[in-house]
């Protein structure tokens, strides 16, 4: 969580900090013209949060498979050509601290999910 914090207050775009792209970033999904995999990271946001939940209730092995997916689709954005906008597709520029701190805490979520996970069949043999 300190990571995805600290990556909604650090630049991910020139001009645009990660509050901004959580806020705004939805939108790229309703352009013509959208990259998928831009559009489709943007989703990544809520598979994250729902696997923090799931963590929290000790649901790992939902939370680890919500996390995994997060983690893809956040992934997929390093593989984005171009960004949708106010001017039209426009080619993606560098993606800065904010995105690769963002790409960290979907790491390590989805760490989290399985050390939870395999803690968990761990004790169950020992029983």
């Amino acid at each position: 969580m300190l990571l995805y914090a600290l990556a909604l207050a650090s630049e991910v775009l020139p001009g645009w900090r990660g509050w901004g792209v959580l806020l705004c970033g939805w939108r790229e999904g309703l352009m013509p013209r959208a990259d998928p995999r831009l559009a489709f990271g943007w989703l990544a946001n809520p598979l994250l949060w729902a696997s923090w939940v799931l963590v929290f209730r000790s649901a790992y092995g939902t939370a680890a498979v919500l996390a995994a997916l997060a983690t893809l689709l956040g992934g997929g954005v390093h593989f984005g050509t171009r960004i949708v906008a106010s001017a039209g597709a426009a080619p993606l520029p560098r993606l800065g601290p904010g995105y690769w701190l963002w790409a960290g805490g979907l790491a390590v979520a989805l760490l989290a999910a399985l050390t939870g996970a395999g803690q968990r069949a761990l004790a169950g043999r020992r029983t």
